[in-house]
């Protein structure tokens, strides 16, 4: 019961409601796999359940998102389900060791209240950890360091998010000559085949294609026109049968730029 009385929303339940709840737990074992793709102990979008970690560490990740955040023993995830048990997983949680937790799901949790009539406070506002910082994550980017922070906050107002879930789903295709496009993998890999070049280059998560556009923009930032896009270096395919990415398109870039050349020209008059 020490566990669940770390939970704001659980902290005013008396002992009675709280040995109620203790005994909807159950022991689960999670194995990092040493091959493959470990068993999620939740997956986002699934139907929300109450993890608390007993032994071994695992790691919450946000679709989109290069942020890993760590659940380490005597820490728990899943606390909205108190409030709302309609509620959906909005991350994944992964063994990233062994993990032993103690689980509470939401049918157990619905038998507790309805047969207890165990009462839960509105007045506690559960706001999640795990936001995902498009700005923070382009500033983490090496490849983007040499540029400020006003013009990657300028970038971060316009990536869109794209997913593929076959693989060899063509990202930038065979027939673009021209760099229309940047993109940023936050889940599985990229290839890009080059004409002439048998290998292809892999991206793999936290890599970064494309970077030449973000000069091409800044050279409509500071004269209020585009000139030529750059060339294409090749085709970029899906690896994986997962793939995201975060991507940025020349033309919503353009507009952008000239939205705020526009704005710094009125400042400055």
């Amino acid at each position: 019961m020490a566990r669940l009385k770390q939970v704001p929303l659980l902290q005013d339940m008396n002992e009675r409601g709280l040995k109620i709840i203790s005994e909807k737990l159950k022991l689960q074992k999670y194995t990092k796999s040493k091959q493959g793709q470990s068993k999620p102990i939740i997956k986002e979008q699934e139907s929300l359940k109450m993890i608390f970690i007993v032994d071994g560490v695992a790691s919450i990740e946000k679709r989109y998102c290069l942020t890993r955040w760590e659940l380490k023993a005597g820490e728990f995830y899943g606390e909205e389900l108190l409030h709302r048990p309609s509620a959906r997983a909005t991350e994944s949680v992964m063994p990233k060791t062994d993990v032993q937790a103690l689980i509470l799901e939401v049918e157990a949790w619905q038998s507790v209240v309805s047969e207890n009539r165990l009462h839960i406070s509105n007045e506690i506002i559960v706001s999640s950890k795990y936001e995902i910082n498009l700005l923070s994550m382009l500033k983490n980017v090496p490849e983007l360091e040499k540029y400020d922070e006003n013009f990657l906050k300028a970038i971060s107002e316009v990536l869109r998010r794209e997913s593929y879930d076959v693989i060899g789903s063509q990202i930038i295709k065979e027939n673009d000559e021209l760099m229309n496009k940047m993109f940023l993998v936050t889940r599985g890999e990229v290839g890009l085949t080059r004409p002439g070049k048998r290998n292809r280059r892999l991206y793999k998560v936290g890599a970064l294609y494309g970077e030449e556009l973000l000069d091409w923009a800044l050279d409509v930032l500071h004269t209020g026109t585009a000139s030529s896009l750059p060339l294409s270096a090749g085709t970029a395919s899906s690896t994986k049968a997962e793939v995201d990415v975060l991507v940025l398109y020349a033309t919503d870039l353009e507009e952008k730029m000239k939205d705020l050349a526009a704005t710094n020209s009125e400042s400055e008059d």
